[in-house]
C-alpha cells in the first residue's frame, strides 16, 4: 500500500509506513474470457505501397473481456492484507522486483473474491516480410522490453507485447484483525468506488519474478512467460496501478456484505492466461 487519504487528500495516519512498518496485499482469482474481437490495420512501407515491398507493418489489436469463473470453477480464489512491523526484524520487506515479502506479518483481513469484471487489449506489430498479410514465419515481430519501470531493465531483456486494461473487483470478506479495522465490515454496506488500469510494459514497477499463492505456508509461482510476454505465454504478467475510495452509509446486521480493496501497482498474481485463461498471470 503506498498511502491513505481523507476527503481532503491529506494523509492519514500513516507516519513510518514503507519505512517502519508495510501493508502488503496478495489476490488470487480465476477469471474467463467471455468475449474476443480483434483489429487489424495496415500501414504502407518505406516504398510506399501496400504488399509491393515486404515491408508494410500491420498492427493487430485484440481485446478480451473477462469475468469472474463460476464457484465451481474457482481453483484460485484468495484475497489477504498483511501488517508487517519492519522495524523488529520479524519480518521481510517485501521486494516488486523478486515478489518476496508480501504474504508475511499479520494477518489482517481475509476475503474470497466475487465479483470481478476486466478487459485487457494487446497489441501485436509486425513488419510482413512475406508480404502474407499474416503474422508468420519470417516475418519481424516489434516489441518493447518488459521491464521499463526507469531503474535499468532487470528482466534481462525480457519482451512484451503492449497492451492496456481495467479490471474491478469485489471482496467477501470472512475475517478481519480488530486492532486495524474498528467497524465490522461484515455488518457494513459501503458505496465502493474502483478504478484499476493494467499496463504493458511496466513504466512504475518491477515485474515480480514470483508470486504468493496465499496458502498461508509462503509458498510461491514462477510466472512462465515465453520469448514474448503476452504472445508465447503461457502466463502473462501486467501492472496493476489501483486506488479506491468509500463512503460508510448504512450499518446493519447483513453478514455477507462486500468490501472493496485497491490493489495498488501488485502484478495480480494469480490471473493467468492459462485459464481462460491474469485469468490473465495476469
Amino acid at each position: 500500500m503506498g498511502g491513505v487519504l481523507d476527503a481532503d487528500g491529506d494523509g492519514v495516519g500513516t507516519d513510518g509506513l514503507k519505512s517502519d512498518y508495510e501493508i502488503t496485499f496478495i489476490s488470487g482469482f480465476t477469471e474467463t474470457i467471455i468475449s474476443q474481437t480483434s483489429d487489424t490495420s495496415v500501414s504502407a512501407g518505406a516504398d510506399g505501397g501496400f504488399g509491393t515491398g515486404g515491408d508494410d507493418v500491420y498492427t493487430v489489436k485484440t481485446t478480451i473481456q473477462l469475468a469472474g469463473a463460476d464457484v465451481g470453477d474457482q481453483n484460485v480464489n484468495f484475497f489477504q492484507v498483511y501488517y508487517d512491523d519492519l522495524t523488529d526484524g520479524s519480518g521481510l520487506k517485501s521486494s516488486s522486483l523478486e515478489g518476496t515479502g508480501f504474504g508475511d506479518g499479520v494477518l489482517i483481513l481475509d476475503a474470497t473474491v466475487g465479483l470481478v469484471s476486466g478487459n485487457f487489449t494487446s497489441t501485436l506489430q509486425f513488419v510482413d516480410k512475406d508480404n502474407s498479410g499474416d503474422f508468420s514465419f519470417g516475418d519481424t515481430l516489434l516489441t518493447v522490453a518488459l521491464d521499463n519501470s526507469g531503474n535499468g531493465d532487470q528482466w534481462s531483456g525480457q519482451q512484451t507485447l503492449p497492451g492496456e486494461g481495467a479490471t474491478a473487483l469485489q471482496a467477501d470478506v470472512f475475517y478481519q484483525n480488530y486492532d486495524f479495522f474498528k467497524d465490522d465490515i461484515s455488518s457494513m454496506v459501503a458505496d465502493l468506488f474502483f478504478n484499476t488500469s493494467n499496463v504493458l510494459p511496466f513504466g512504475e514497477t518491477n515485474p515480480s519474478r514470483l508470486f504468493d499463492i496465499g496458502d498461508g505456508a509462503g509458498a510461491t509461482l514462477a510466472p512462465t512467460l515465453g520469448a514474448v510476454n503476452g504472445l508465447t505465454g503461457p502466463d502473462i504478467l501486467f501492472q496493476t496501478d489501483a486506488n479506491n475510495s468509500f463512503v460508510k452509509t448504512v450499518t446493519v446486521p447483513e453478514p455477507g456484505s462486500m468490501f472493496l480493496l485497491g490493489m495498488g501497482l501488485l502484478t495480480l498474481g494469480m490471473a493467468r492466461r492459462r485459464r481462460s485463461g491474469d485469468s490473465v498471470q495476469a
